[in-house]
């Protein structure tokens, strides 16, 4: 499923980011060159965020890599991808698509509350935004801030040599006292038409293709 290269280009609009196989076209008209990364933007119909971009995943949770299987399900609180070793959820994202935005609720049993928008529609590749809120833990709330980052990059997974657009959060939260904060990141990988190849919730837990 993966075994070709997606590469990112825009038209001549800005508007669109096309999956090509192979080469780059020969004869790009020299008047009318693809445009740079910067002018490409983030829609939904291009990159289907919230599509189950492949049923057989790998986990890695701590250093240790179990093979799971990815499964989309549609609730009123989002969008859930659940990570099942036969029946059992090892692990569980939850996202939020709308008009405006695609966005994560629920990452390694963390709650963000309001969702925190990883694509904000009608953004730029290379753009940043940002994003207050709280964070719950079990029973702990905490109030957090956080800054995202967008730009393109080659990603290798399952052999494949995939270009896509890597999106990173990095989050500070409030600690006990008032000079505490914790800080930490995630990482989304995203490729046109194929949608959320990977994640990285810090260093505890991955989510790839299975190999």
């Amino acid at each position: 499923m993966l075994r070709h290269r997606t590469l990112l280009t825009g038209t001549a609009a800005g508007l669109a980011i096309a999956l090509a196989v192979g080469s780059c076209r020969r004869n790009e008209a020299v008047e009318n060159p693809p445009e740079t990364v910067s002018a490409v933007r983030l829609t939904a119909e291009t990159f289907s965020p919230d599509r189950l971009p492949y049923e057989e995943a790998a986990l890695i949770l701590a250093g240790t890599t179990y093979p799971v299987q990815l499964r989309r399900e549609s609730k009123a609180d989002g969008i859930h991808f659940l990570l099942l070793k036969g029946e059992e959820v090892l692990d569980r994202e939850v996202y939020v698509l709308d008009e405006d935005a695609f966005r994560i609720r629920i990452a390694a049993g963390v709650e963000y509350q309001p969702p925190i928008p990883l694509i904000e529609f009608g953004k730029r590749v290379g753009d940043e935004w940002s994003w207050r809120g709280h964070v719950v833990t079990g029973a702990e709330r905490q109030s957090a801030a956080a800054s995202i980052t967008t730009a393109e990059e080659d990603i290798n997974l399952a052999g494949a040599y995939d270009r896509g657009v890597r999106i990173r959060a990095t989050l500070e939260i409030d600690g006990a006292g008032s000079a505490q904060k914790l800080q930490k990141q995630m990482t989304f990988w995203f490729a046109p038409r194929i949608g959320l190849l990977k994640r990285e919730f810090g260093t505890t837990s991955t989510r790839i293709p299975a190999p």
